[in-house]
């Protein structure tokens, strides 16, 4: 519905192989493919309009050049929606265009990632300029939640500011691949990634505002207090020097579950298994996914006290006090032992009281209703602008 076709009345186009070429798949190759689909007769039986999920490749090269020049001389494309900063390349395209900026997290914590990359600031600067030559070409530049358009956004590019910006909220990702009833056995989940007994559960990449430190400190306070519990965590420690670092000095390796990145189906089974997810990021793009998703496999959440939560809440009708979500302060890591321990002791209890509250507000809101919001700013830019210039 959001990518129109590149030629009129295609049905399919397998990109993996077409849009996105391999390496060895030369130059000729790849334009003689070109004409050769947009003839083909059995692909013009249907008006079905064209999905095109890789059409820009990351790296500037001949293949994404060559498919802009065949979108702006061939699409009737009314509208594009480009789905991520990275896809700079999208800046050439001459129809009008959605950008959505999740967040620029890198660039608030950027004396933070330093620690990881000393090459950040350029990034920051290029990712800051890519929004920046998008607005200025027109784009609508849209965010997943106010707190991240207002103090993200526009606070961190120039082009950015009211008019040009606007908010659509992302859902839950309900997994496809796996519900509460055929999720894998806890004893398999064991076998497989080497663990035994309880656990929490943290499935995140592991960066400097993801906060796992304040978590590792909170299962050390337990610890002292003769609470021993493991947590699980998908991302790699390693990728983070001062939480592999604190992993240490707390003597927590014996606690730590490192399972790896997992697929869907062993992730929603890890959420379904553990006595609770905990989610102490300082900040995400919209509601963390994390917390939908556990209550989703009937799992209870910790989640830290953050303005995306708060705000997400109140569009639902319900106040951050009154959401069951067990909130703590984001670097408080005594307040989150003291929300870990009562959760345990009374697990049953808050799990009901979350989904009572949250279900089925937050879960309505699917990702055809998504689509429908980014048409509905589509159409509202398109007004918006036509205003302008007659003015």
């Amino acid at each position: 519905l959001l990518l129109q076709p590149i030629f009129p009345n295609i049905k399919h186009i397998d990109h993996n192989n077409f849009l996105q070429p391999k390496a060895t798949q030369n130059k000729k190759k790849f334009n003689n493919n070109l004409n050769k689909e947009s003839k083909n007769p059995s692909l013009q039986a249907s008006k079905t309009s064209l999905v095109l999920t890789k059409v820009y490749s990351y790296l500037n090269n001949w293949a994404s050049e060559t498919t802009q020049k065949a979108i702006n001389k061939e699409t009737k494309t009314d509208f594009f929606l480009v789905p991520a900063i990275a896809l700079s390349n999208a800046t050439t395209l001459k129809q009008d265009s959605l950008l959505v900026v999740h967040d620029l997290f890198t660039v608030e914590f950027e004396a933070l990632f330093k620690k990881l990359d000393e090459n950040i600031s350029s990034m920051n600067k290029m990712y800051v300029s890519t929004i920046s030559n998008f607005a200025k070409k027109g784009s609508l530049i849209v965010s997943s939640s106010e707190h991240i358009r207002k103090n993200h956004s526009i606070k961190y590019v120039d082009a950015v500011n009211e008019e040009n910006s606007a908010v659509v909220y992302l859902p839950v990702n309900k997994p496809k691949a796996c519900s509460i009833q055929d999720v894998s056995s806890l004893a398999s989940l064991e076998k497989r990634f080497h663990f035994h007994g309880s656990y929490i559960i943290y499935p995140t990449q592991v960066r400097p505002y993801k906060n796992v430190g304040t978590l590792l400190k909170a299962i050390h306070n337990l610890k002292k207090n003769n609470i021993s519990l493991n947590l699980l965590i998908t991302g790699s420690l390693d990728s983070y020097p001062p939480v592999r670092d604190l992993v240490d000095s707390l003597s927590l390796h014996e606690n730590i579950i490192s399972p790896g990145s997992v697929n869907e189906h062993d992730l929603y089974s890890l959420y379904h298994h553990a006595q609770l997810t905990v989610v102490p990021t300082l900040g995400e793009g919209g509601f963390p996914w994390q917390a939908l998703e556990s209550l989703l496999m009937n799992t209870p959440v910790i989640c830290s006290d953050i303005p995306v939560i708060s705000e997400r809440l109140t569009t639902i009708g319900i106040s951050k006090e009154n959401c069951a979500l067990n909130l703590f302060p984001p670097l408080d890591d005594h307040a989150l032992a003291e929300k870990i321990q009562y959760v345990f002791k009374n697990r049953e209890f808050v799990l009901k009281l979350q989904k009572e509250r949250l279900d089925n507000k937050l879960f309505e809101y699917d990702w055809s209703a998504t689509a429908d919001a980014y048409l509905r700013e589509m159409e509202k830019w398109k007004l918006k602008k036509q205003t302008l210039q007659t003015s």
